[in-house]
């Protein structure tokens, strides 16, 4: 499914849904939250340096804004 630009529409789960995750990695899984947060990021930074930086951010100068969730 795509809306009218053309751009894929990307999948998306509520809070509570999230936080259901969350806790069966943790409680069913046995991954720690740091880990998740860690892999979340490593990927987030792939991503990033991929799409934004032509893969090479030397010489780049990055901001990153973070909130609290």
């Amino acid at each position: 499914m795509c809306p009218t630009n053309g751009e894929p529409v990307v999948p998306f789960i509520s809070t509570a849904q999230m936080r259901e995750v969350d806790r069966a990695m943790i409680e069913d899984y046995g991954i720690l939250l740091i880990q998740m947060m860690e892999n979340a990021g490593r990927g987030l930074a792939g991503l990033a340096r991929t799409r934004f930086l032509a893969g090479d951010p030397r010489g780049r100068t990055v901001l990153v804004l973070a909130g609290t969730g």
